[in-house]
Order: C-alpha cells, then structure tokens, then sequence
C-alpha cells in the first residue's frame, strides 16, 4: 500500500494556498469575503485524494479510518481541551460550553445540534469546526459508497453513486433556499450541502480515471486555471450566493482533476517550500488560528500582523510537537491491523 502515501508536491501547495486564502481572509479585513473560497479549495482536494483511496486503489475501509483518525483527532481533541479552559478562564468574555455543545462538537454535529446554538455565535472558538464536520460526514458517505458499490468494483455503480450524491448536494441547496430547515446554525454549512464540492471533486476524479471519454486528452493547459481564476470571481461578493454555492465548487473541483494538465510553471509554483510547509502543516494552523482570529476581530489583539504571528507559531507547534508525532506513533502501533 505504498502509493496511497505518496506526497505530490503540487498537492501539498494547493493545501497551503487554501490555509493561506483562509489565513488572508481572517487576518485581512478587506478580504473577508474569500474565506470560503478557501475553504472551498480544501474540500476539492480532500475529494480528489479520498476517492483515489477508496475507489481507484481500493484501500480497505478499517486502514482508511485508522488514517483518518490518526491524523485528525489527536490535534482536534487537544485543540479542543485548550478552547474549553480558553472558554472558561481567559477570553475577555468568560464562557462555559454546555455538555451538549462539547458533545456534539467533538462528535463533529455541530452545524445540527443544539438547534438553539448558532456554530458560528463566537461564544467560544470553535465556529471554524462546521468545515471538518463536513469532511468527517462526507469520509463516511463515500464509505457507504464502496459498501454500496460492491466494494467499488462496478466502475459504471460507482460513478452513479456520485453523480447522484452531488445531484443530491444540489437538491437541498435548492430546498433550503425556499424552506430553511430548523436549528440556529446557517443551512448553508450543513453538510448535505455545503459537501458538493468534495463530492464533484470525487465524481469527476473517478469519471476520468476510468476513460468514460477522454477528457484529459482535449482539454487545453490554460482551462485549469481559467476555472480557478472564475472560481475566485464566483466567491466574491461580485457573483449571487446561489451562484457561488453551486457554480464556485464545481468549478474548484474541475481545476483540482486538471492540475497534472496545466502549465508545468503552475504546477512549480505549487510545489514552491513555502507553500508546500504550509500544506503540510494546514490542519494545525486552521485548527488553531481561530483564537486568534476573534481576538483580532474583537480588537484583543490590535494588530493583524502580531496575531497572524502567533496563529502560524501556535499551528506550527501543533503540528511538530502533536500533530505528526502522534500520527506516526498511531499509524506504527496500528500497522498490523491494517494489514
């Protein structure tokens, strides 16, 4: 199972411009409005690298999740433990999360439950936390796809099976625009609708790996990137949110499966270190950069400058302290069962 671990360099900067757009939009008032584009260009990714696993290379699920896991919880749940003592004793506005909001956040439910709770109430630091409860719940839905496609073995079922989930992704984002559904958190970040993305990524990941037609072969270097440049448009404030809620991801995750087709400078530019270390090291600075984030929003913290500082140290320390060196330790003690 070796390929599956491969690290491609260009991969790994497309992560570090997402945390990077994200970073921007949190620290930059004026670019505000592109932090969902950011977050847009970690979903397209993690769709693209997860239906690789699961339905090209066909990795057992059980060595799927414990990857999953032993990259995503030991930094979430520290991360977690050090908002909840945040929360109670140091943030200028003193906040004691309820059970049920501690539960449902570590249970990544968030965006559902308690219906009375806006995720997004910056009570505590944890609104940021809606974008991994999508991820989690999208990982589990295309799980149920290899189930559901006989362990992803029908090439013709699988690709079904995503079409039809991100047909379904725009369903409810067409529903819940005329009929909101009932809880405090925006519809917007549930993840029956704000997956489309991942799931475009994944469907169009399969459809081209397995030569339905010969896209690959036609489609012209600079098209990647004009479908980046008009997914940047669709998430600003030029485009209408239903444009850039449906349009925006698609068109990210078009750009995403046509990386290896683009100009090679494109492709270099994305394997720069500098961008690369941010990749690699994006799950900890996004987890941890919302402290700061709000402290910064709430004039805590006066300077951008000082703030984005102390997010990239903090995230940086995360990861080379916690992050990987758990993730190493977890994937050894579990190697064998996931042979």
């Amino acid at each position: 199972m070796k390929n599956e671990l491969k690290h491609v360099s260009y991969l790994d900067g497309w992560r570090g411009m997402a945390i990077l757009i994200v970073l921007a939009s949190h620290f930059i008032p004026t670019l505000h409005q592109f932090g969902s584009l950011g977050v847009g260009v970690f979903f397209v990714l993690s769709g693209y690298l997860m239906s690789n696993l699961l339905f090209i290379k066909r990795v057992a699920l059980p060595y799927f999740f414990i990857r999953r896991a032993s990259r995503i919880l030991p930094a979430f749940f520290a991360f977690l433990l050090a908002m909840v003592v945040y929360a109670n004793l140091i943030q200028p506005i003193k906040y004691s999360p309820s059970v049920i909001e501690i539960t449902s956040t570590l249970t990544f439910l968030g965006t559902y439950i308690p219906s009375e709770v806006n995720i997004w109430a910056q009570n505590w630091p944890i609104g940021h936390i809606w974008s991994l409860n999508v991820e989690e719940h999208s990982y589990i839905w295309l799980a149920l796809g290899v189930l559901a496609t006989g362990g992803a073995r029908i090439k013709s079922h699988v690709l079904v099976f995503l079409l039809l989930s991100v047909a379904v992704t725009i369903f409810f984002l067409y529903i819940y625009r005329m009929w909101p559904p009932g809880g405090a958190s925006k519809w917007e970040l549930r993840s029956e609708c704000a997956s489309i993305g991942l799931l475009a990524a994944a469907a169009y990941r399969v459809f081209l790996h397995f030569g339905f037609f010969r896209l690959k072969s036609i489609v012209p270097r600079w098209a990647p990137l004009l479908a980046l440049l008009t997914a940047v448009i669709a998430y600003s404030s030029i485009a209408p949110a239903y444009i850039a809620q449906v349009a925006g991801p698609l068109l990210l995750a078009f750009a995403v499966n046509h990386l290896d087709d683009t100009y090679v400078w494109f492709r270099e530019l994305l394997s720069h270190q500098i961008l690369t270390w941010f990749g690699i090291c994006s799950y900890s600075l996004y987890l941890w950069q919302q402290p700061y984030y709000l402290a910064f929003s709430a004039h805590t913290i006066s300077s951008a400058v000082f703030a984005f500082l102390l997010a990239l140290l903090t995230g940086a320390a995360s990861y080379y302290l916690l992050e990987n060196p758990l993730r190493l330790r977890l994937n050894s003690k579990w190697a064998p069962i996931k042979r």
